[in-house]
């Protein structure tokens, strides 16, 4: 592996705990799972009970749907992606995207991989030349990332039996369909955003 390719698989993978001011996590992530399928990233909604941000992943045949919380500045970046809006400077996952750019890199896909004691775990896959690299990452970050490179977003099929939910034929996902309640609601408690 070219140090070029090294350098920058280290530095995807320490800038979203870097920004944070977190610690490196102890221990190797666990291992994706090879059967795995294409999702779409379909909203970013606020969760009713609590109002955190949660990102919502679709099934292309829109059968099932994965609900992931994330956090405040992620939930941003990825409606801002899913609905082509510029930032004056740089944000964090444009920052990542500019320098896999520079040094002549490529995402080729993110997956979700694991569900392990309530935490998602995802890969991004990043192509340079003949060498590809793995990068363990937040789903958050990875989604991201992803919709800003224009990469395909994936679920490990494990994951999606796990945390994953039937969608109802012909309805939207729950959360969206509370919402348009709340919306017919009158009662003084304001209409609750379903996007950031």
């Amino acid at each position: 592996m070219s140090k070029t390719l090294t350098a920058l698989a280290m530095l995807v993978s320490l800038l979203p705990m870097l920004a944070a001011g977190a610690e490196p996590e102890q221990g190797a992530p666990p291992e994706p799972d090879a059967a795995v399928m294409k999702i779409e990233v379909h909203a970013v909604v606020l969760e009713p009970h609590t109002e955190s941000p949660v990102v919502i992943l679709r099934t292309l045949d829109k059968t099932q749907y994965l609900p992931i919380f994330v956090g405040e500045s992620e939930a941003a970046a990825i409606w801002r992606y899913m609905n082509d809006v510029e930032t004056p400077r740089p944000m964090a996952h444009d920052l990542l995207s500019n320098i896999i750019n520079k040094l002549g890199g490529k995402v080729q896909k993110v997956t979700v991989t694991e569900l392990k004691d309530n935490v998602f775990y995802a890969r991004i896959e990043i192509a340079t030349g003949e060498d590809t690299v793995t990068i363990d990452a937040r789903p958050s970050d990875s989604i991201a990332l992803a919709l800003k490179m224009g990469a395909e977003v994936y679920v490990a099929k494990k994951v999606m039996d796990q945390a994953g939910r039937a969608a109802n034929e012909g309805k939207q996902h729950p959360e969206e369909e509370r919402e348009e309640k709340r919306e017919e609601n009158t009662k003084p408690q304001g209409r609750m955003p379903t996007a950031i």
